[in-house]
């Protein structure tokens, strides 16, 4: 049976286990999805009487898209006891990555006003399948675009909501 050292200090050293990254990130994402379950629960306990509201409403999506972050970050941080530090390794290649997706999702969220909903998210799918190794261009692009267009009946026909349209178009 592996011994759990949650010495913070310690974690560095061959053998120990948690380290102070693991439960740093664990944390932030505890805290976000902590944020995400209370601005969900506001939305659904809070109605304003001047506006008409679905009968699932916003609060539902976040609230439920928090609870499953948290059951991610909980499962991230007890997966993650059970490993040596010096097991937890990352590749250079995996980092810039991370880093590439990380800079791809916020040329996402800045063009997704300006160029709308469809044309950014074909764009932002299509880069994220050739970030994590999708060879194929063929693959690429249809899966952006049955991803954009699965997303589109979904939410926009079947939940009624609105995306962003765009200034462009």
């Amino acid at each position: 049976m592996p011994k759990w050292n949650f010495d913070l200090m310690e974690g560095s050293q061959k053998g120990n286990y948690m380290n102070r990254r693991v439960l740093t990130e664990g944390i932030l994402i505890l805290a976000v999805a902590t944020v995400g379950v209370v601005e969900g629960l506001r939305l659904i306990i809070v109605k304003d009487p001047r506006v008409l509201y679905d009968i699932i409403g916003p609060g539902a999506f976040i609230l439920f898209l928090s609870l499953a972050l948290m059951v991610a970050g909980v499962y991230y941080i007890l997966y993650y006891v059970k490993i040596p530090v010096d097991k937890i390794a990352f590749s250079r290649e995996a980092k810039i990555r991370v880093i590439s997706m990380s800079v791809a999702l916020a040329i996402y969220l800045l063009l997704i006003d300006i160029l709308g909903y469809y044309v950014s998210t074909i764009l932002f799918l299509l880069t994220e399948f050739r970030l994590v190794g999708v060879k194929s261009w063929l693959a690429s692009v249809s899966l952006s675009l049955v991803i954009t267009a699965m997303f589109y009946i979904i939410f926009v026909e079947f939940l009624t909501l609105v995306f962003p349209k765009g200034i462009l178009f």
